[in-house]
């Protein structure tokens, strides 16, 4: 027990007085003679021990009645039983995408904020930890300042990490967890009650919630393939494509027997700009737009050094408006044509001498793609085994038999969107004559257990020749897609649009100078995105941008150089809540958690028996009084 005003307890000191009273108290008898002696000795014997007898009572009750009211005055209390603090109490907050749907036209997370604002005592301190920010030792008038702020992100609510932030929080802590659950473990909530006794579920989940999304686009032969992807089957929704605020198209969707649906739209890729797709309103508003945009495809030159006749590669370059090719004798080289040239190619050199070596040092230091197309002949072959570029040794030894090209890394990023499928039987080119390629490159094309097209960087390496005696590939249908996918590698990129949280950089088909710079604008918004000169390109890092869903500008200066589309994540479309019931977990509601906390953190106050005490003891006296009169 403890006491809330234990000075009062001084005040015990006073119940030595009615001791005092009642064991020292002096009182004078004066002697009465009486004619019957011995009636009055018997009556005078029996009221002395009834006297006493009541002394003592009166003297313990008022004792007890004095402790009782002091005792009440100093505040007794019982602990509670967690030992916690105002600051023990923390609220775990998903503000994800999936936390926007809507329910009687109002979002999840909006409901939980009036739920938390409604049901917090006003005095209470407690901690908020959201998808993006934490708040400490706030109170509901700080939370009501700052909820305006707390928005839906994109940001992924992840158990993994609220464990981590949750990492130095004192164990007995109670701690909420308010999220609507999509797609969360119960391994991972069952990790964290382990370490949090008092943790509680809150669950907001919107129960037979149904969403359809719109999930890619991709331009195929003039063909916009978009898909969409509906969380339950029969649902239904409308898909627009919008050019600015002209509609260009609508079509009805049914899923009925599939839940994942491709529509397509016919459009050339001069057409592809200021594009939106729009689907009919449902549960979350943030899928049903998708942005999408492709800026005018910058010509790319290539450079092909040959000292025999190449014509066969300018073919593979010619039809394609994107590239221009040029090319030219080792002896005829200048270094404008290096620095002009966005990728080189060295065909069948016998020879390469170290100013070349120098020069495609350099333009790989560039970023710019190099291909080495070796020659497999006998003079030549000194040559390669020592070639150096990028202090790597390419080529450790000559393989002189007839080997089969049977292996293709359909996951290699310049085989991306190439393949419908995966192919394992095609028509095997071969050569007669290889160079095993070192082990610090990576396979694109395999003979079986040793590589024939492999890339380190930018730099790309055929182990044997593709149009010779000693080898048939030019003729084989992946001769086209290889060289031209090889040619566009960090060169360009071709999406259509691009989310939001991308780490990687975004490739630009402009050059920059070192004073100049590339904006992203929409409307009256513009953002000075980090930049790297990439050769004759420009990478644009967007991560800590906080980009909204929209059509933006790249521009230099007051010029538009291309367009970019960027739209929300699609990980939380997917409604996938927890079987609560199936795991055995409870779940409480808001209301439910912080009465909870207030019966696991109040004290048990005692002073009210106390005073409840002191009026029993003072009647108990008054009874006394009265009857033992």
């Amino acid at each position: 027990m403890h006491f809330k005003h234990p000075e009062v307890l001084f005040a015990l000191v006073a119940l030595i007085i009615p001791i005092i009273v009642h064991l020292f108290k002096l009182r004078k008898f004066k002697k009465q003679y009486f004619t019957n002696v011995s009636l009055i000795q018997k009556i005078v014997t029996e009221s002395r021990r009834s006297s006493q007898l009541k002394k003592w009572l009166l003297l313990f009750t008022r004792l007890l009645l004095l402790t009782s009211l002091i005792l009440a005055f100093a505040e007794p209390f019982f602990p509670s039983k967690s030992q916690s603090t105002n600051q023990d109490l923390y609220f775990v907050l998903d503000n994800s995408l999936s936390m926007s749907g809507q329910a009687s036209n109002v979002s999840t997370l909006k409901q939980v904020k009036q739920q938390l604002v409604d049901a917090l005592p006003q005095q209470e301190s407690f901690n908020l930890i959201t998808n993006n920010q934490d708040y400490n030792s706030i109170t509901v008038e700080d939370f009501k300042e700052l909820s305006s702020d707390i928005l839906p992100v994109s940001k992924n609510f992840s158990l993994k990490e609220v464990a981590l932030k949750l990492n130095k929080v004192n164990p007995k802590s109670q701690v909420v967890l308010i999220s609507d659950f999509y797609n969360s473990s119960a391994d991972e909530l069952f990790r964290l009650a382990r370490r949090f006794p008092n943790l509680q579920l809150v669950n907001v989940a919107q129960p037979n919630a149904k969403n359809v999304s719109i999930i890619d686009a991709q331009l195929i032969n003039d063909e916009l393939q978009v898909k969409l992807k509906s969380s339950a089957n029969e649902a239904s929704t409308s898909l627009g494509l919008y050019q600015a605020q002209k509609l260009l198209g609508k079509v009805d969707v049914s899923f009925e027997d599939d839940t994942l649906k491709t529509i397509k739209f016919n459009i050339s890729e001069t057409e592809i700009h200021s594009l939106k797709l729009k689907i009919s309103k449902d549960f979350l508003d943030f899928d049903n737009l998708l942005y999408a945009s492709k800026s005018k495809i910058k010509t790319r030159k290539i450079l092909i050094i040959s000292n025999k006749n190449a014509q066969h590669l300018s073919k593979i370059f010619e039809p394609n408006p994107a590239f221009t090719s040029q090319v030219k004798p080792s002896e005829q080289l200048n270094l404008e044509d290096f620095k002009s040239a966005d990728v080189i190619i060295t065909n069948q050199l016998e020879q390469i001498d170290l100013n070349l070596v120098n020069n495609l040092n350099q333009a790989l230091d560039e970023s710019k793609n190099v291909i080495i197309i070796p020659a497999t002949s006998t003079e030549a072959q000194s040559t390669y085994l020592n070639l150096q570029l990028q202090n790597k040794q390419i080529f450790s030894s000559v393989v002189n038999q007839k080997q089969s090209i049977i292996s293709i890394n359909f996951k290699h990023p310049i085989y991306q969107d190439v393949f419908t499928n995966t192919i394992s039987n095609f028509d095997y080119p071969s050569t007669a004559t290889n160079y095993a390629i070192s082990k610090d490159f990576s396979a694109v094309l395999s003979y079986g257990n040793s590589a024939f097209y492999a890339q380190n960087e930018h730099l790309f390496v055929f182990a044997s020749e593709i149009k010779s005696e000693q080898s048939n590939f030019y003729n084989s249908p992946l001769i086209v897609p290889t060289l031209i996918q090889t040619s566009d590698y960090k060169n360009s990129d071709s999406s259509l649009f691009y989310f939001t949280d991308r780490t990687q950089p975004i490739v630009v088909n402009q050059e920059i100078t070192a004073d100049q710079t590339l904006k992203l604008k929409s409307g009256k918004i513009t953002f000075i995105p980090q930049q790297l000169k990439n050769g004759s390109n420009t990478e644009l890092m967007v991560n800590n941008l906080n980009l909204n869903p929209e059509l933006y500008a790249v521009t230099l200066n007051q010029d538009t150089v291309a367009q970019l589309s960027f739209n929300f994540p699609r990980t939380e479309s997917e409604l996938h809540p927890i079987d609560f019931k199936l795991y055995g977990i409870d779940t409480v509601t808001i209301p439910q958690s912080i009465e909870n906390y207030k019966q696991l953190t109040s004290e048990t106050e005692l002073w009210k028996w106390f005073i409840i005490f002191a009026l029993l003891f003072l009647g108990i006296e008054i009874a006394i009084v009265r009857i033992l009169n």
